[in-house]
């Protein structure tokens, strides 16, 4: 495996179908949904975006069908404006989504996020 970045890593298991990017960051979760929010690749920003809850570490991938959407800059390595649901991720551009592609700055990305578990032997991330 290469170098690891804190907030991008290479999917670990090779697969049939094209590999996606994996990010681990940290996130916070709803306890009235149980959805991941503030989404952010140090503990202190979660907390400084004013979560109160548990710290949780997640793994993001892209998923065309998954319940997350987020802001994939063209400069950018690392998703941001992860938000649980699409009218929560529009309105953060002041003239949606569509028109900020349209200009080649970057693109949405769907994305599936999951826990990981401290003890996960893939976890080269729990150094902060």
């Amino acid at each position: 495996m290469s170098e690891l970045n804190p907030e991008h890593i290479e999917p670990s298991e090779p697969s049939g179908e094209q590999e996606r990017p994996v990010w681990r960051m940290y996130a916070g979760r709803s306890e009235q949904s149980g959805m991941f929010s503030d989404f952010f690749g140090h503990p202190t920003l979660v907390r400084m975006n004013g979560y109160h809850g548990e710290i949780i570490q997640v793994e993001l991938i892209e998923d065309p069908e998954g319940p997350y959407w987020g802001w994939l800059g063209t400069n950018e390595d690392v998703p941001s404006l992860i938000q649980p649901h699409e009218i929560q991720y529009i309105i953060q551009f002041a003239y949606g989504p569509q028109r900020a592609e349209d200009t080649g700055i970057g693109r949405t990305v769907r994305l599936m996020a999951r826990e990981v578990q401290p003890d996960d032997p893939d976890n080269s991330f729990m150094g902060v």
